[in-house]
């Protein structure tokens, strides 16, 4: 009975129709990226950014307990960084904020993190609630801005900047998701342009 409702399941037409659609608006995607010198070199050092990340976890004999974990952050970021490339080619501009944001923010964990050898275990060992105050983002950022003797504060440089488009709700952020008044991947060029100008340059 299984194997008779398997061959007769399918995939239903419209989310076959979205994939159609995601792939029509990579093209053109590809073909503004091509087109355009800055974000061409955008892409080449992502994936240099990714090339890397790979290398360092496939090539990295006898890691000890601290290269192991930041091993594993960077498989996840890696992950993130295919994902939100993914996402912006298909016009899923909101959705890709989200994943450039955790691109960031993990960032910033791993550099804080190599600031002393303890504080990857810390990390590891300490609870969930104290986690989310020892640890949150912008914990992590005040610490790293008085390390690094920075003036201005990482956020407004950079996750402000495309905020609107990820995970805060704000009203000028939700034509990123409905420009043609459907609910799915739309192609917009000047959004396209605002995600890789305002997000991934900050990678």
């Amino acid at each position: 009975m299984d194997d008779e409702i398997a061959g007769m399941a399918k995939i239903p037409d419209n989310l076959l129709s979205l994939h159609i659609g995601e792939e029509c608006l990579r093209e053109k995607s590809i073909a503004l990226i091509e087109a355009n010198d800055d974000m061409f070199l955008h892409v080449a050092m992502i994936e240099t950014c990714m090339d890397m990340l790979q290398f360092v976890r496939t090539n990295t004999p006898d890691m000890n307990e601290n290269q192991e974990i930041a091993s594993l952050i960077g498989a996840s970021v890696f992950n993130s960084m295919a994902s939100a490339l993914k996402l912006l080619l298909g016009g899923y501009y909101q959705s890709s904020g989200l994943q450039i944001r955790y691109i960031i923010e993990s960032g910033w964990l791993l550099d804080y993190l190599n600031t002393d050898p303890h504080l990857m275990q810390k990390w590891k060992n300490i609870s969930e609630e104290k986690r989310q105050k020892v640890f949150r983002p912008g914990s992590i950022r005040s610490e790293l801005d008085k390390r690094d003797g920075f003036t201005e504060k990482r956020e407004i440089l950079t996750i402000r900047d495309f905020a609107f488009c990820a995970a805060i709700l704000l009203l000028q952020g939700l034509p990123c998701c409905a420009l043609d008044q459907t609910v799915t991947p739309t192609w917009d060029r000047s959004w396209c342009l605002t995600c890789w100008s305002n997000a991934f340059k900050n990678l």
